[in-house]
């Protein structure tokens, strides 16, 4: 199951703590109970795994409290090259779309990356 969903004009960390946002009350909404969420931004991940005092962003604050939830996340960073899903997966969206899509099925364009994920030849895997 995944989303897409347009945001506007943002940085690519704020568009990366969008998607983990986003993804997070996806999540609790289906009533998931382990989630993994694999982040292509070194600086992202940073900020969400370092509780760094003083000033925190409201973004990194909301994200934090929903991990905080009854369920176990794990949060681990992937190069951007072995993160093909996100990338195509955000290509779907269109420019206007800011209600956004939820895939119960991968669409058509993703099926060939998770059979690739599955059989462990994404770039940079090591299994």
């Amino acid at each position: 199951m995944g989303f897409s969903r347009a945001i506007g004009i943002c940085s690519v960390i704020e568009a990366e703590l969008w998607g983990v946002f986003e993804g997070l009350k996806h999540a609790r909404r289906i009533r998931a109970r382990n989630i993994a969420i694999e982040i292509d931004n070194i600086e992202a991940h940073s900020m969400l795994t370092r509780r760094h005092q003083g000033l925190t962003a409201p973004s990194i604050l909301h994200i934090w409290e929903l991990m905080e939830g009854n369920w176990s996340v794990t949060l681990s960073y992937v190069p951007r090259e072995a993160n093909k899903l996100d990338d195509i997966m955000a290509k779907l969206v269109q420019k206007d779309d800011f209600a956004g899509r939820i895939f119960e099925k991968p669409p058509e364009a993703i099926r060939s990356i998770l059979q690739e994920d599955r059989l462990g030849l994404m770039a940079g895997d090591s299994r």
